[in-house]
């Protein structure tokens, strides 16, 4: 996942959770740089502008830059949510570019430590009574979780912006 993919879906990401993305190896130091570069604005602090400004041999410094942006309010905890919502819609988007997509949900799954949230959309979970299983279903179920976790993050962080 490449920090233009996370700027298009996520222009709202805190710097928590980008140090999240980071410390939990999510995101490379590269990412965490050109996020800073796209998200630059005439409201950016010094220390934003000093990661975005990072060349390829300074990348070494992105943990204790961001150090310096992280609130320390909420902890990691908080974010898995976004992370996991953000690897489900790149791989949706991206799925044709894969032999087997639903696989590396069911990688996803078990990497998230199996949330139950997403659990319609692992081929080797029991279906509802009356449910008729098969790729489709397990397609559509994505397609939902996708929209009821963009929704749920997007109304999180309009909350916090008040």
């Amino acid at each position: 996942m490449n920090a233009e993919y996370l700027y298009k879906v996520a222009p709202w990401l805190t710097w928590d959770e980008i140090s999240d993305g980071l410390n939990r190896n999510l995101i490379s130091n590269k990412v965490v740089v050109d996020y800073a570069l796209l998200r630059l604005n005439e409201n950016s602090s010094a220390d934003e502008y000093e990661i975005a400004m990072l060349s390829i041999d300074e990348l070494d410094q992105v943990h204790s830059l961001i150090r310096k942006l992280v609130s320390n309010g909420d902890g990691p905890e908080n974010f898995i949510d976004t992370w996991l919502y953000l690897y489900i819609s790149w791989l949706y988007e991206h799925r044709n570019e894969f032999d087997d997509p639903l696989a590396l949900i069911e990688v996803i799954y078990a990497d998230f430590e199996y949330p139950q949230d997403i659990a319609s959309m692992v081929r080797y979970m029991p279906l509802p009574n009356g449910e008729i299983g098969g790729d489709d279903y397990l397609y559509k179920n994505w397609e939902k979780i996708i929209s009821l976790y963009k929704k749920r993050l997007e109304e999180k962080h309009d909350n916090c912006n008040r």
